[in-house]
C-alpha cells in the first residue's frame, strides 16, 4: 500500500494537469497466465505492464506441424515498465512531470523582501546575485 499512497502523493497532489493515458498492450494485473499466483489489493495503484502482446496473442501460439523446438520454446516478449492504473499511464512519464516546489515553498510575506521570492523557489541563480539584490 506504501507504493500507491506514494503514487497519490507524487502524481494526484504534485503533478499539475491531465495525463494523458497509454493503452498498453498487457498489465500485471490482467495477465491471465500469473493470475492464479498473484493476490492484488482492489486499492493497488502501481503495477507493471507491457506494450508487447502476449505469446499466447502473437503468431507463434499455433505452430504448423512438423515444427522444431525452436519455434516452439520461444523468448517472451513482455518488456515490463511500471504503469499507474488509476491514471492508466506509465510511470516514468507521469513522475516526470511531478512539481512540489510550489507545495514545498516558504511564502516570503508582503514587506521589503518580497522581493526574494524568486531565490527561494529555484537554485539557478548565482549566489552573487542575490546578494546583489
Amino acid at each position: 500500500m506504501w507504493r500507491s499512497v506514494t503514487f497519490h502523493v507524487f502524481i494526484d497532489i504534485y503533478t499539475p494537469g491531465d495525463v494523458s493515458p497509454s493503452y498498453p498492450s498487457t498489465t500485471l494485473q490482467n495477465y491471465a497466465a500469473l493470475q492464479r499466483y498473484r493476490e492484488c489489493h482492489p486499492k493497488q495503484r502501481p503495477t507493471l505492464a507491457s506494450d508487447a502482446k502476449p505469446f499466447a496473442n502473437s503468431h507463434y501460439s499455433r505452430p504448423s506441424f512438423p515444427t522444431s523446438e525452436d519455434s516452439v520454446c520461444v523468448n517472451n516478449g513482455f518488456v515490463f515498465r511500471p504503469f499507474d492504473s488509476t491514471t492508466d499511464a506509465w510511470a516514468t512519464t507521469v513522475l516526470s512531470h511531478c512539481d512540489s516546489s510550489k507545495l514545498c515553498t516558504f511564502i516570503l510575506p508582503k514587506g521589503p523582501y518580497d522581493g526574494l521570492q524568486r531565490y527561494l523557489a529555484r537554485t539557478s541563480h548565482a549566489s552573487n546575485e542575490v546578494i546583489a539584490n
